[in-house]
């Protein structure tokens, strides 16, 4: 009984652990794309065409980790047999 109980908590654990670190996956994505297009805004003196680009690939790199996270969830409903 202790065991199963003990495990029961890890299990809940690392269950928590994997909820808290979704959400950094996007904002590390935002900080890298923020960093990476400053530098050549301040090269050139013009954010309007790299503000473009930047706006573009956020949007493909939002639009994939939302796929992902969905073709997760839905082979986790199949393999548990919810509806």
């Amino acid at each position: 009984m202790y065991k199963i109980s003990l495990l029961k908590v890890n299990i809940e654990t690392q269950i928590l652990k994997t909820k808290w670190q979704k959400p950094y996956t996007r904002i590390v994505v935002l900080y890298i794309a923020i960093i990476a297009g400053a530098l050549p805004v301040m090269y050139l003196g013009s954010p309007v065409y790299l503000l473009v680009v930047l706006i573009f690939l956020k949007i493909i790199i939002d639009l994939y980790l939302h796929n992902k996270e969905h073709k997760i969830f839905q082979i986790k409903q199949i393999s548990t047999g919810d509806n």
